[in-house]
């Protein structure tokens, strides 16, 4: 049975399949009057086999697939959509960054977790711009690295049905490939830290990780089904979404000229892109704000 009730970490051998495979006592980051709600958290999720069937690598089937623009801490749209699309537990949601649940890491995260989760659907998460990684030295406590649908993702047990992506990433769900491309720089930085809102140093990929998902692609051939990013490719950039006021020659454009050489050598059938606040469509490349649109089926 499981060893519940020590006074440490322990690993656990048993057979379960709901089983953590870890058991976490009060020293370690949840109190103990937080087991309920992790118990609640786990038996909400798929066929009760959800954090499971990370631990041991599987792969979990979506009926439907959904993507989204970003929220920025506000949910109530998608409560609605949730209602007007008769999403399920069944369905997969894909919010393409600037969730904004990872901004202050006290217990205003936490809510906005609580209020994210309450969503029927598996929640999956892009890195922003406005935001830390689930990677960040001062919350990576929070996450653990976990096999999700052939790839690499991180999760916290408390809220298991919100995952959020590794970057660069390549997830195969419900026969497609999913290609994740995170980050962005921020124009409004000064203002954001004028008005108390926290700077993300690590917003952008550094040039070590674009080479990195340019080695992996590679590996790949350049063929991707869906690639999902936070930005757009330099060239199709919505110049009518630019800030009046500040001069474009100092605005680092190196995250979107990095998409730009993705588009120019991936063959790819569906692209989804946010951080704009635009509904718009170029070419296969689809902005995102707070439309959420049921992803096609494959060609």
């Amino acid at each position: 049975s499981c060893k519940e009730g020590s006074t440490r970490k322990e690993s656990c051998s048993c057979k379960e399949s709901n089983c953590f495979q870890e058991h976490y006592s009060q020293e370690d980051y949840y109190q103990e009057d937080h087991r309920k709600e992790i118990i609640i958290a786990q038996t909400r999720s798929l066929q009760g086999s959800f954090l499971a069937a990370f631990f041991i690598g599987g792969r979990m089937e979506f009926r439907r697939i959904f993507v989204t623009g970003d929220p920025h801490e506000e949910f109530s749209h998608l409560h609605e959509k949730q209602k007007a699309l008769h999403m399920t537990g069944e369905d997969l949601l894909i919010i393409l960054g600037d969730v904004g649940v990872n901004c202050y890491n006290d217990d205003r995260d936490i809510r906005l977790k609580e209020d994210l989760s309450r969503l029927a659907p598996t929640v999956l998460c892009l890195h922003g711009n406005h935001e830390r990684r689930p990677t960040s030295a001062d919350i990576r406590w929070h996450y653990e690295p976990v096999a999700w649908q052939g790839g690499k993702a991180y999760v916290e047990r408390r809220f298991p049905t919100l995952i959020f992506a590794e970057e660069g990433e390549r997830y195969h769900i419900g026969g497609r490939t999913f290609r994740v491309i995170g980050g962005a720089y921020s124009i409004d930085d000064y203002f954001r830290t004028l008005k108390g809102h926290p700077f993300y140093p690590d917003e952008q990929l550094s040039e070590e990780e674009r080479e990195e998902i340019r080695n992996r692609m590679e590996q790949d051939g350049w063929k991707e089904d869906v690639i999902l990013t936070h930005t757009c490719p330099y060239s199709v950039r919505p110049v009518e979404k630019f800030v009046p006021g500040i001069p474009q020659e100092g605005v680092d454009t190196s995250m979107e000229d990095f998409l730009e050489e993705i588009l120019r050598k991936t063959s790819f059938h569906q692209w989804f892109c946010g951080h704009w606040h635009v509904e718009k469509t170029v070419g296969n490349i689809r902005f995102l704000s707070h439309e959420v649109v049921l992803l096609e089926e494959h060609p």
